[in-house]
Formats: C-alpha cells, structure tokens, sequence
C-alpha cells in the first residue's frame, strides 16, 4: 500500500540520518509490515532486535515467517533461553519481551544490534520503571518505537520514548516539565513532528469496510437496582468519614463494586452462585443468539474475568465454537486460539479480557464487537476494536457498547468526552485521551 511505503522510506530516511523514531499508526494498518520491510532494506549484518510485550511476541515471529522466510529468528525467550544466543552465529532477528530484558540486560547490552524495535512502546511510558531504564542501556545505531497509543496517562510518557529513540532531543526531563509548565506546547509540537508518523484509518484505508458504534442502553432489573443503591449509600457514607489514601481507597473499592453491580451482580464476592439476574446479561444473550443463529462470528470484551467465566458457562449449550483470551493465556497458546477462530468455519463467539486481548492479535474472521463495560480511556476500547477492525476485514464491523442507564457507566462515558486533554495538540492525535483521573473527578462520579 502506498502510505506503507511512504512509511517505509521515512524510516530509512531517520535511520540514514542517524536519527530514531515513532511510529504511531493507527491499530491495523501494518506497522510490523513496515518495520519487517525496513529491516530488509538496510545491510548492516547484525541482529534486529525486537522487543514487546510476551503476547505479541509470537505474532512478530509468524509475520517475520511469512513475509521474509529466508531470514533466521531467535526466540529469546524461556528458562534456557541463553544457549539459544550462539557468539558465532547471527540471527537476522533476535525477538524477545519486556520481562526478559529486564532480566537480562547485562549479557543483551553488550549485543550490538543493527536496530532496536519496541512494540507496544507505551509500556515503557514510565522513566522510572526498570523495564525503560534497561531499554535505554541498549546498543544501536537506530531505535524505533512503534504503538498505536503513543501517549497514555502524561505528557511525560512522549518524554520517555523520545529519551529512547533519541536521547537528549526533548533536553532532560526537568527541562521538558518546565517548558510544558510555561505553556511552550507548540514549540515541542514543531520539534518532535518530524520525528513520530501518525496516520489513522480514515485517511489511508478507503477499502477498508466501514464501522458502526451503536450503544445498547439497558435498565437495571429490580435486583440490581436494590443493590446498586444499597453499594452507592455506603460508599458515600464510608467516604465522607474518610481522608487522604483511605479516601482514595475507598472511592475506587465503590467504583469497582458499582461497575460489576452494572454489568452482573454475581461479580460481587458476597453474592456469588446466588442467581441473580442482569438486564445487561440477558440483553447480550439475546444479541449473541441473534447473531449466532446468522452465522456471526463475534468479539465480546469486558474487563472482568469472572464475567468471561458467566458467558463461557452460559455458551457451553450454544454448540458454536468458543474461545477464550486472559491473563492467565501464555502467549503461544493466545496465538494458537487466534488461529483456531480465524480459520473456523461457521458461528463462533471469542471472549476476551480487555487487557489481555487489547493487544497483539488479529481476529478479522469476527465481524461483531461486544464492550459490556465501559472503560475511562476510550483509546483502549478503540484498540481493542481494531483487533477486529483492521487490514484484512473484508466485512462491515459493527460495534455495540452497553451501558446501564442512571448509572456510575453513564457518567463514565460524560468523563470520557470532558477529559479532552493536551496530546491532541501536540501529537495532532485526536483519539488520544486522558486516562489518569484525579480525585475530585472520582468523587463526582459518587456525589
């Protein structure tokens, strides 16, 4: 496609110049193709070093054997994984995750490679983690970061990849804090755009088959209603006599236990294997029997893994196939059930955990996206859609979000659009939002 290949010759370009870079395309538009072509073109004889997070490791290896065969790969992963590092040999591709790296860093800094890619680069947003610290003790002539959420939570996450890829370009992070204090966003905005490629959906992918959010709102049953009041009131009361880390504490305890009231009372530990109902349920029921019997295959997100638990007992009579992402999924296994559902025929349901399947996977054969619970960063729903929503769809994808009206969710979604930040300005990122919320906006949601 030609905005890959534009991709392409803008990433040689940084590294003929010496330099480093983002790459910030939108999820689904082939970052790792770009990446893997780029490092066909250039003819250093030392390793391409790949890092990401451990389930999307395998991906890069499947997408490295399928669009340049020839070239060698090391996984570098596993309890013996240093006796797959031979001094004599060199691999064409070192691929390896952020945990090992970690580990590992005294034998990998003395490794020089001919790039260094960090995918899911946000993960190293924080400078203080010692993830980003042993990252950056990493030997190459070029460093790329590659992530379609560039900026999660601050300012200073933009601060940390480009003290990566670049170090010193954006000054030391005093000196960045200070000039973001004194309002000096347009004269970081004119420095850093040359260096972070951004493209989104709409401006490159005309063949790609439209989306369609629809939000399904629902009322509470007459159960739920009773106990999501019962959980509000105690809260406010706890609250209100609370100060300082117990306060916070106690706003979140509420906000969670009022968001699993919305989606299924059962999530709650006190009523667990009691039968109670949820119209949110019963409603995702019914759309997944529709859907079934048409012969769709669907995406069905939540943050809660005992809400998967609900549905995966619920589908065991469904006779479709059905599979299941979590944190507790090791990455080849992840890819393996990816597999299966891609290459399944007829109907077929995949549920997922939303931050252990955000990520790394391609699931076009599913032309139906659930979200049964709304999340504060409307970027990573986003992202979790595009598993869905990206290269190689061939159908229209439709979307559907429930939301418990008069509820804690409700007020989720009114967050989501009021917490408009600065990224947008400086990134020309309009999908980019704050997730970091304060205080006083957790107390609103309650009070």
């Amino acid at each position: 496609r030609d905005y890959q290949q534009y991709g392409l010759n803008w990433i040689h370009f940084l590294y003929q110049m010496g330099l480093g870079g983002i790459l910030a395309d939108d999820m689904g538009l082939g970052k790792t193709i770009q990446a893997i072509a780029f490092t066909s073109v250039i003819k250093d004889e030392n390793p391409t070093l790949i890092i990401g997070p451990s389930n999307v490791i395998y991906n890069w290896e499947q997408e490295i054997n399928t669009f340049t065969p020839s070239k060698s790969v090391v996984m570098y992963t596993g309890s013996n994984r240093s006796r797959k590092l031979n001094p004599l040999e060199k691999p064409a591709f070192i691929i390896t995750s952020f945990g090992v790296i970690k580990n590992d860093i005294d034998l990998l800094k003395t490794i020089p490679f001919k790039a260094i890619i960090v995918d899911e680069a946000q993960y190293i947003k924080n400078p203080n983690t010692l993830i980003s610290k042993s990252i950056k003790q990493l030997t190459s002539p070029f460093k790329l970061a590659m992530t379609g959420t560039p900026v999660e939570n601050h300012f200073q996450d933009l601060w940390n990849l480009f003290d990566f890829v670049m170090p010193d370009f954006l000054g030391s992070k005093a000196d960045f804090d200070r000039s973001m204090k004194e309002g000096q966003k347009d004269w970081i905005k004119t420095k850093i755009k040359p260096f972070i490629m951004r493209r989104e959906k709409q401006e490159v992918l005309q063949s790609l088959p439209e989306k369609t959010e629809v939000m399904l709102h629902c009322t509470m049953s007459e159960t739920q209603e009773t106990l999501y009041q019962t959980v509000l009131n105690a809260a406010k009361k706890g609250i209100k006599n609370s100060h300082g880390k117990t306060e916070r504490l106690n706003i979140l305890t509420a906000l969670l236990k009022l968001r699993q009231v919305c989606l299924h009372p059962g999530l709650i530990q006190e009523f667990k294997g009691q039968a109670l109902t949820s119209a949110k349920f019963e409603l995702a029921k019914e759309k997944l029997l529709e859907l079934m019997a048409e012969n769709h295959k669907c995406v069905v997100f939540t943050q809660f893994t005992g809400m998967l638990d609900i549905l995966e007992e619920w589908t065991e009579d469904l006779g479709v196939s059905v599979y299941r992402i979590d944190g507790s999924v090791p990455a080849k296994m992840r890819q393996e059930r990816v597999g299966q559902f891609q290459q399944s025929s007829g109907a077929g349901i995949f549920l997922i955990s939303l931050k252990a399947g955000g990520v790394g996977i391609n699931l076009t054969a599913a032309d139906y996206v659930f979200h049964l619970d709304p999340w504060w960063n409307p970027a990573v729903e986003a992202q979790a859609t595009d598993r869905v929503h990206r290269m190689g769809q061939q159908n229209k994808v439709m979307v559907y979000k429930f939301i418990t009206q008069g509820t804690i969710e409700e007020k989720i979604l009114a967050l989501q659009d009021a917490k408009k930040t600065l990224l947008g300005e400086i990134i020309d990122i309009d999908s980019i939002e704050n997730q970091k919320v304060n205080i006083d906006d957790l107390k609103s949601l309650l009070f």
